[in-house]
């Protein structure tokens, strides 16, 4: 990445050198402005710091008729920024904090008022990138896409329009391509994506030295790239985060469960099999936190692929998950019953059901429930239990379930069949029946492409 030096052009500190240097070659104020081709209204006014703006290319050509590099035009410390600068600063610094704790409560009144304070300031030339990044930030927390999308758009613009920038604010830009990148993705527009990504590596040279960004950048490109079915860039890109030296424990394992997922959208299952279990053999469950992930994606590409006793799945199922994790654990646990039932370990199948059926309270998904006790009726019929027994679980599953879903409805034609009533024997019920029950509940599908990463 290419970074320059950063100068805070605070109109009052260069009047003020100008002044200073003006005097040291014993010229007058109309001399220098004659020399400049300005009028002397003109120069007085950035001497005195009354100028809002003043361009590079002004601070050039003064600096040029003085005889004095550009660097002499700013205060001794061209680093230094003034008070009112810092104070600015440091506000768009506290209300980033607010965001990361999720306080968002009277936090876009607090945002809107910096904004005006800036614009009333000669600072938010110099300010625009990290304010307009707070914006975008804010917006995309509070699920606001088009606002969000607007103020990412604003830092690159922001950026292209200066001359000068720092590597700081550079990183705020490269972010804001992937946040834009989020946005397409999650919109289902790959190909502008896949541009913001890019865009975002692009401000990364080769030979620089790999940070966390650069490594979710990658990570992120790799999953829109196999999205596009462009498999073989999409694991180039997996491989360099792989690489990376600065690549931390929990990414890697993302970035090896993606690449066995690659593999199998590839249709190159022995490849991703034996990275599944690479990954199983490597990696404790305090890095994988999300193990039921992992589970529902082997059950998935091959659920004879590792082969476990009862006792060790028990093992896994005790596992403990966040709030927001308990959805993927319930689906994986169907997967397991599933795959008991198949295999006739009848036993083992209805000693999962009872772990599933703790979680009746706790997820708040009806198809996730209802299939629990979906289940539980198919594994009666195997059973050859009887009929009363099936019923009941068909009609728990069905208590969960909307009158006017597919899946209620799915669950009433089979305990009309038990019961022996006459419509279940319409053949345009049973055409209805055997296509539903083709598909099956829909939330059975597997996601295995993640979300892109910021």
């Amino acid at each position: 990445m290419t970074v320059q030096k950063v100068y805070i052009l605070d109109p009052a500190v260069v009047g003020l050198k100008i002044r200073e240097l003006r005097k040291q070659k014993k010229l007058t104020l109309s001399e220098l402005a004659a020399a400049l081709k300005y009028a002397t209204g003109k120069l007085s006014k950035i001497e005195n710091g009354k100028r809002a703006k003043i361009s590079i290319e002004e601070i050039e050509e003064i600096a040029s008729v003085l005889g004095v590099p550009v660097e002499s035009l700013f205060d001794t410390d061209p680093f230094k920024k003034s008070e009112e600068y810092e104070r600015f600063l440091e506000q768009i610094s506290q209300l980033e904090f607010k965001i990361q704790l999720g306080l968002f409560k009277t936090l876009d009144k607090k945002i809107e008022h910096l904004g005006e304070k800036l614009e009333e300031s000669s600072f938010l030339d110099h300010l625009a990138i990290p304010y307009y990044f707070l914006c975008g930030r804010y917006y995309m927390n509070i699920r606001h896409f088009e606002k969000a999308y607007h103020h990412f758009n604003l830092v690159i613009g922001s950026e292209q329009n200066s001359e000068l920038i720092s590597e700081e604010f550079i990183e705020k830009t490269v972010q804001s391509y992937n946040y834009l990148s989020i946005i397409e993705y999650d919109n289902n527009r790959l190909k502008e994506a896949l541009f913001y990504v890019t865009s975002a590596l692009h401000r990364y040279q080769e030979d620089e030295e790999s940070t966390q960004n650069l490594n979710l950048l990658l990570y992120n490109a790799g999953i829109i790239y196999a999205r596009l079915g462009d498999y073989g860039v999409s694991r180039y890109y997996i491989k360099r985060c792989i690489d990376s030296e600065s690549i931390d424990q929990q990414l890697l394992y993302e970035c090896l469960v993606l690449e066995s997922v690659n593999y199998y959208l590839d249709e190159q299952k022995e490849y991703a099999i034996k990275q599944l279990q690479k990954i199983l053999q490597h990696f404790p469950k305090n890095i994988a936190v999300n193990i039921f992930e992992l589970w529902e994606l082997i059950l998935f590409i091959d659920p004879g692929m590792i082969a476990l006793s009862s006792s060790e799945v028990l093992e896994i199922i005790q596992t403990d998950v966040p709030a927001d994790r308990l959805e993927v654990k319930l689906n994986c646990l169907h997967l397991w019953v599933k795959q008991a039932i198949k295999t006739s370990d009848y036993i083992h199948a209805y000693q999962i059901i009872t772990e599933c059926k703790k979680y009746d309270r706790m997820v708040i998904n009806p198809l996730l429930k209802a299939y629990t006790y979906y289940l539980e009726a198919e594994a009666y019929r195997k059973m050859e239990q009887s009929d009363d027994k099936v019923i009941l679980a068909l009609k728990q599953a069905a208590s969960f379930l909307d009158k006017e879903s597919l899946e209620y409805w799915l669950i009433q034609y089979e305990i009309g069949q038990l019961q022996g009533e006459a419509w279940c024997n319409h053949p345009g019920s049973q055409m209805f029946y055997y296509n539903l029950k083709e598909s099956g509940f829909q939330h059975q599908t597997i996601k295995l492409l993640p979300n892109l990463k910021s």
